[in-house]
Parts: structure tokens; C-alpha cells; sequence
């Protein structure tokens, strides 16, 4: 077999046809990558080489049988294949003599690309540069991807000996291997789950999965199984044109199929019992295991229309691509119950249908993003919107998924990295949601003076399009019922009884959960749009108590911060008409999520009003969570206090603001212990439990979770005259800016409702990796002369040392 291997490639690199053929296949891939404007790396931003791994599959489909097309058509032309038979050697040997000077020689082709790799690491924004570990993978998967070429091209060019025939044979039945059974998995005939197992018979879906990274190995039997296959088909090929004539077909072919069910079942066999590494830096294609357990036990089919279609932005279709891998990994674990599709929402449809749908779209809470696009270079500048979401649909439920994290009017590059990092989450999420029997409830508390108008409009209409909701008094019951699985509280404004507390309490005890937006002082902007100014004070919730034996309190302050939302303000008159100018006013803080929490992980700053700092109690079995801070620049204020107007125009001074990272909303998880433990007689004991049907406790039985906000600002919304209530997170004054006030408020009530664990997910990390774009603006013509130049230089430099060597051997 080696004199096999080395008289293959000695005769291989003796012609001028090998380098061309090497020398073709760099400079495809040097024009496509950085000097074609709709492939070039460079203008794609991210700091990859997965344009390489998608475009070199298409290029080796005429490189590889080009090169393995006279391995055997020439010995049957010559006429020596009988003198090589008459050697001692099998055929299987020459033919793994062959198939291994083809695997080297791809192999050969492919190390000048790593000059690439070099290119993109240099022209990266530090520190985080390019993923090794994902990038070594899809290498791993590219020359796995060339080694099944390689063995088609082999079998091809033993079935004759015209070379040009063995050549088309090869392209065909790897265009086959490769695209044919995708393309036949998307007819409607096989839409019923056939299609799955369709594209699994492919090139292409092992070649996808382990091309990102990953390294499974139901993929790497697979590429062995169809080299085994082909290989032995070659050598059958071989044996019956030799030696026994057209006469043994028959039992050629039998042994042909014999040897394809076996390697079947093998792969069978691999789907059941198999590994995977994710080589990845973050782990990125490792899900979650509440993920995989929740897909494994879908009982229905899972459709998902992405709307990430089109000709967009390098960013968009990053994210596309991100989505894409995701879902085939959700396929993994769900099967054929996991079914997606790509398209432009409103495809096909008519201009009013397209309209009538976006519409639809935009209600389910997938909301547009406006796109400025230059059409040509003399014209101006034309809005394109995107719908950068997706529909889920599982039986005759429907919800939507919204994709991109923050569209407040930011490049959506900033958030990309975010928005990747939560697509498990949002996704899995959503099947999470359609596969409910029951809807969480909720039970938005009243009759403490809690905001029931326009004011929390977005607040309600949240919790109610994604919960059961209901309202419940205080002191309209004896006691909380068990049916809420969760109470909010909005801003309540009168004093809380010790009653009205004892059932708070007992609700607790009993595995309750709540969620507190408290607004402890007067202080509110209508006061201040009144009059120049005005005396915040204490409330007098008399929640102290309460909150203090949970872990926690709620300090009658203000908090003012150096980094802080804006508010109008008149600065001058130029005619009779006031001059206004948005200014910083302390007293909004922008407060930052901490830790990584799943509540507050990947999260943006959240605008408060008025906000009062809190102090975490020490001792105790409760676990207190710090979620939102102020920034390291601010100071509060003890009340009363005095706020006007000359605060905002008076420049602050920094030195003023020394205290940091002030606490603004709590998680509290543990044991909680009761108020009234040791406070209340047995007679009074006796008559909680009559009249609630549950034993008094003064110990909660169970661990148990509560959040504590010190701002009810947070999920209030402003109200705009013309267009009615806004979304809570946006600025009146400022409505193109989105802060994560609906984020945060989501997070809470999913975390305090939902037992399945999903949440974990946010935590996960995709870190995004960039190009700088000043290197690439000065460094673009050089690196694209070396990309292009170098790769064929160390092929003709190999050329000349082996040319060389063969001419002083042979001297």
C-alpha cells in the first residue's frame, strides 16, 4: 500500500495538472473571500471563517474529482491495471494506496488556506480574537468532507477508462451525496417527518453539524461509513473488470447491498448511543438540560417560521445563521417534531396581505426594525423594514418570538452578541409556553391605593398576554388563596394594616410568591411639572416590618446618580418661543443589572424615577440576590428632601456622588419566617386556619422566592398625548430609545413562576467577535495581495523544492 501511496503522489505533483487544480482551487477561494463584494470576509465584520467552510464544499465538488479522476481511468487506458494486479497486492490495499495520496492532496490544498486564519487574527478587535476551537473543528469537518470526495471520486474513476467520464460520474454522484437528499427532503410529499431522515442520508447535514465546531460522532461514523461504502464498491469495481467478467454482477451487487445495511445499521445503532465535544469557545452548541429534556418529550410537532430571509446587513445575517444552527441543534434532541423554515414575511403575498401580515406579526410582539438601505450610490437612502422574529406553532397554539434583544434605536451589531446569547432561551421558552395545559395566575393586588390606570396600561396587558390574570383585595377575603401562583404589587400608596400583613404572610408561608414595585415616598414628576418644586416623604407603608423578617429593607431615601435619564428643560427664549433642551436629572438613575443572575444576565440598563436605595439584611437561611444597582457615581438623600428644578440646572459635581453601586432591587430565596410567629395565641392561630383551610405557620415549609424593587416606576409607562400609553422603558421625551424595563419585569415573572428550570439559559455567553474596522480600512489592500498572492506562492514554492528533490534524485 505505501508504494501505492507514494507512486500516486510522486505522479501527482510530477505534472504541471495537480498544481493547477490546487492553484484553481485558491484562487476561487481568494476571489470569494476578499475580493468579491457579497462573500468577502472583510465585509462581513465578524472575526470567522465561515464564509470558507460554506464555500469550499461548492468549490471541492469539481476540485476533488478533477484530482481523483485518473486514479484508475488512466491504468485502464494504459492497459497497466493488469500488470499493477499481477503485483503483490490486494485490491484492497491499492486501492487504500490510492484513496490516501488523494487524502493527502487535499489535505495539501487546504494548508495554504491557513493564511487566512492569519489574516482575520490580525485585523481583530482585541482582546477577543478569533475561537480556535470552532475554527479547528470545521477545518476537521472540511477535510472529513474532502476524504468522502476523495473516496467517490476513486469508486468513480474505477468504473472506466475515460477520465473525463470518471470526472463527471464523481461531480454527479457527489453533488448527490451532498445537496440531493436536502433538496429532495423539501417536497411536500415528505413533509411529514420523512424529510428529517431524508436530509440525515446527506453530505450535507453531517457536514453542517460538524463544520461549526461540534464533533459527534453519529457525523464522524457517518463520513466513515460512506468511505467504507465507496471504497468497497471500488474494489468490487475493480475485481469484477479484471478478473471475473460481467458474468458475477449478481453477486457482486448482493455483496454490494450486504455491505451497505451493515454500515446502516451501524449509523442506526450510532443515533441511539453517541458523544459530542463542542469545541467552541462558549460552548455555544451545547444545550441546556432542561432544553433537551423538554425537547425529547415533545408529543407533537414543533413548526418555527424565521423571518431572517433576505438581503440584509452582514449583522442580520449573522443572526440568521446563529438561528439556524440552533434550531438544527433543537433537532438533535426533538427529531422530526422539530420542524423549520426561512422567509421574508409577507413572501408571496400581495401588498395589502404583505401589510395585513407584518401587522400580525407586530401583535404577537415581533416587533420591526427600520433599515436605512442606499440603492445605488447617485440615489438617496430608502427605509426596508426587518422582522428579525419568528413564529412558533404547536398544535392550534401560535406565539411569537422576537430575536433581536434591543431595537431601542441602537445598531443592532451592539446587541447582536446579546441577541445571540438568548436565542435558546427565547426559543425553547416559547415551545415552553404552547406546551402549557395552564397559565400561570397572577393576582395584581388592590386596595392599597396600587395604580390601576393608564399609567401601568403596558403592565397589565403584559401579565396578560402572557399569564392568567385576575385581581384580588385585601380586605376583601379572610385570607390570600393558594390558586394565585404569584401576587404583584404596583406601587401602593396607602398604609398596609397588620391584618392586611398576617395575610400577606400566611400566603408566604404557604409557598406563595411575590413580586414588590414599592414607590416608599411621594416623590413623583407630576409634582414637579406643578410647581418649581416640592417636599418628597416617607409614605408610611409600614411594609418595614414585614420586608425586614424577609431579608431586606427599603430605605426612606432618594437616590441621585451621575448617570441618569433626561427630562426637558426650558433654557432660554429666542422670540416668544422657549428654547428646550433634554438635560441629565439625577434623580432618574439608569440602573445596571449585576452578576449573572438569569433575571438580569445579557440585560441593558433599566430607567427608574425616583428610586430609593435598599439594605440585604445579615443572617438567616435567605439567599439575597442584588438584580439592579445604581452606578459607581451616586448618593442618597435622606427624606424629607426638598427636588427642584435648580437641581437640573446646576451642573453636579462629581466629587458629591462617592457612593456606588446603590441596591435598587432584590432577590430573596430560602425559608422565609413568619411576622407573627410567637406573636399570635392559639385562639387566634385556630381562627387563620378556619377560615383559610390551612394550619397557621410560622415557618415557610418549603424553600420559597420573593423580588423586592424599590422604584413602581420601573413598570410604569409614560402616556403620550397623541398616540395614548407608550411601552414601559421609553422616555416621553425621548421615545426612540428603548430601555429593558419590559425585559427586567419579564425575567421577574418567569423566574418567580416557572419551575422548569429554562431560565438557566440566559445564562449563556456568545461572545462576539469583530474585525476593527480602522486596521481593515488601512490594512484591506494589503491583506487582501497576501490572501490572495500568498496561498499560490507556497503552492508554486512547493513546486520548485519538489521539483528540485526529484531532479537531483533522478540526476
Amino acid at each position: 500500500m505505501l508504494a501505492i501511496f507514494r507512486k500516486e503522489i510522486h505522479q501527482f505533483f510530477s505534472s504541471i495538472t495537480g498544481y493547477v487544480a490546487i492553484i484553481l482551487f485558491l484562487l476561487a477561494n481568494g476571489l470569494l473571500l476578499f475580493v468579491f463584494p457579497d462573500t468577502n470576509l472583510l465585509d462581513f465584520g465578524y472575526a470567522n471563517l465561515d464564509p470558507l467552510f460554506e464555500l469550499a464544499p461548492i468549490i471541492y465538488l469539481l476540485l476533488i474529482p478533477a484530482i481523483t479522476m485518473r486514479s484508475f481511468a488512466d491504468e485502464f487506458r494504459s492497459g497497466t491495471i493488469e500488470l499493477l494486479s499481477t503485483k503483490p497486492l490486494s485490491w484492497r490495499q491499492i486501492v487504500l494506496g490510492k484513496y490516501w495520496a488523494g487524502v493527502l492532496i487535499v489535505l495539501i490544498s487546504l494548508l495554504p488556506t491557513l493564511v487566512y486564519y492569519i489574516a482575520i487574527y490580525q485585523l481583530s478587535a482585541p482582546p477577543v480574537r478569533l475561537d480556535n476551537g470552532g475554527i479547528a473543528g470545521s477545518y476537521l469537518g472540511l477535510l472529513l468532507l474532502g476524504a468522502v470526495f476523495t473516496a467517490i471520486g476513486i469508486w468513480a474513476s474505477s468504473l472506466t477508462a475515460n477520465a473525463v467520464v470518471a470526472f463527471l460520474v464523481a461531480v454527479f454522484t457527489c453533488f448527490l451525496f451532498y445537496n440531493g437528499f436536502d433538496a429532495l427532503s423539501k417536497i411536500p410529499a415528505f413533509s411529514g417527518g420523512a424529510d428529517y431522515y431524508l436530509q440525515m442520508a446527506g453530505i450535507k447535514f453531517h457536514y453542517a453539524s460538524i463544520s461549526r465546531g461540534v464533533i459527534d460522532s453519529r457525523d464522524v461514523i457517518y463520513f466513515a461509513s460512506v468511505i467504507a461504502l465507496m471504497l468497497y464498491l471500488c474494489r468490487i469495481s475493480l475485481q469484477r473488470r479484471v478478473w471475473a467478467g460481467a458474468g458475477n454482477s449478481k453477486k457482486y451487487l448482493q455483496r454490494a447491498l450486504a455491505v451497505a445495511a451493515v454500515l446502516a445499521g451501524v449509523n442506526v445503532l450510532a443515533a441511539y448511543v453517541h458523544g459530542r465535544a463542542d469545541l467552541t469557545a462558549e460552548k455555544r452548541y451545547t444545550l441546556a438540560p432542561s432544553t433537551k429534556q423538554l425537547l425529547r418529550n415533545l408529543d407533537s410537532t414543533v413548526t418555527i417560521e424565521v423571518f431572517l430571509k433576505g438581503d440584509y446587513p452582514a449583522a442580520f445575517r449573522q443572526l440568521a445563521q446563529a438561528t439556524q444552527e440552533l434550531l438544527e441543534e433543537f433537532r438533535e434532541y426533538g427529531g422530526k417534531n422539530i420542524r423549520f423554515t426561512f422567509q421574508s414575511p409577507g413572501q408571496g403575498m400581495t401588498d395589502s396581505a404583505r401589510m395585513a401580515f407584518q401587522q400580525q406579526l407586530v401583535e404577537r410582539g415581533i416587533m420591526p426594525f427600520n433599515l436605512q438601505v442606499q440603492q445605488e450610490a447617485t440615489e438617496g437612502y430608502s427605509e426596508k423594514l426587518i422582522f428579525p422574529g419568528a413564529l412558533l406553532h404547536y398544535k392550534d397554539k401560535t406565539i411569537g418570538v422576537n430575536l433581536l434583544k434591543s431595537q431601542g434605536g441602537q445598531d443592532p451589531q451592539e446587541a447582536m452578541g446579546s441577541s445571540e446569547a438568548l436565542l435558546e432561551y427565547q426559543f425553547i421558552n416559547g415551545i415552553y409556553k404552547l406546551q402549557q395545559t395552564r397559565r400561570p395566575l397572577v393576582g395584581y393586588m388592590l386596595g392599597n391605593g396600587e395604580s390601576l390606570g393608564a399609567e401601568v396600561y403596558d403592565a397589565l396587558t403584559t401579565v396578560q398576554s402572557n399569564y392568567a390574570l385576575d385581581t384580588f383585595t385585601l380586605q376583601g377575603g379572610s385570607h390570600i388563596p393558594r390558586d394565585f401562583d404569584l401576587l404583584l404589587f404596583a406601587r401602593p400608596t396607602l398604609p398596609f394594616t397588620d391584618q392586611d400583613k398576617l395575610k400577606i404572610d400566611q400566603y408566604v408561608m404557604q409557598g406563595g410568591r411575590i413580586i414588590w414595585f414599592l414607590d416608599v415616598l411621594n416623590a413623583s414628576m407630576d409634582s414637579l411639572q406643578q410647581k418649581n418644586s416640592f417636599i418628597a416623604f416617607d409614605r408610611g407603608l409600614n411594609l418595614e416590618d414585614l420586608l425586614f423578617r424577609y431579608g431586606v429593607r427599603v430605605n426612606p431615601d432618594l437616590v441621585e446618580d451621575l448617570r441618569s435619564d433626561i427630562v426637558p428643560l426650558v433654557v432660554g427664549n429666542v422670540g416668544s418661543k422657549p428654547q428646550i433642551q433634554p438635560v441629565p436629572f439625577p434623580y432618574f438613575p439608569l440602573l445596571s443589572p449585576t452578576g449573572s443572575h438569569p433575571i438580569v444576565k445579557n440585560m441593558d440598563l433599566v430607567m427608574s424615577r425616583f428610586t430609593s436605595s435598599m439594605d440585604t439584611i445579615k443572617g438567616g437561611d435567605i439567599t439575597k440576590t442584588i438584580l439592579l444597582t445604581t452606578s459607581r457615581n451616586s448618593r442618597s438623600t435622606r427624606v424629607p428632601a426638598e427636588i427642584s428644578w435648580e437641581s437640573v440646572r446646576t451642573k453636579p459635581n462629581p466629587r458629591d456622588f462617592r457612593q456606588s453601586y446603590l441596591a435598587a432591587a432584590v432577590l430573596l430565596e430560602g425559608r422565609f419566617p413568619s411576622l407573627f410567629r410567637n406573636r399570635l395565641d392559639r385562639a387566634q392561630q385556630q381562627a387563620i386556619a378556619a377560615a383559610s383551610g390551612q394550619p397557621f405557620r410560622g415557618m415557610a415549609d418549603t424553600v420559597n422566592k420573593m423580588i423586592v424593587v424599590s422604584d413602581g416606576d420601573i413598570i410604569a409607562n409614560a402616556v403620550s398625548p397623541r398616540n395614548g400609553p407608550l411601552q414601559m422603558g421609553i422616555n416621553a421625551f425621548n421615545p426612540d430609545y428603548v430601555f429593558a424595563n419590559k425585559e427586567f419585569f419579564l425575567n421577574c415573572l418567569e423566574y418567580l413562576t416557572n419551575t422548569s428550570g429554562i431560565m438557566e439559559t440566559r445564562n449563556k455567553e456568545v461572545t462576539l467577535r469583530l474585525l476593527d474596522p480602522e486596521k481593515v480600512k488601512q490594512a484591506r489592500t494589503k491583506w487582501q495581495i497576501i490572501c490572495f498572492v500568498v496561498p499560490v506562492g507556497l503552492v508554486l514554492l512547493f513546486a520548485m523544492v519538489f521539483l528540485f528533490i526529484r531532479q537531483r534524485r533522478y540526476e
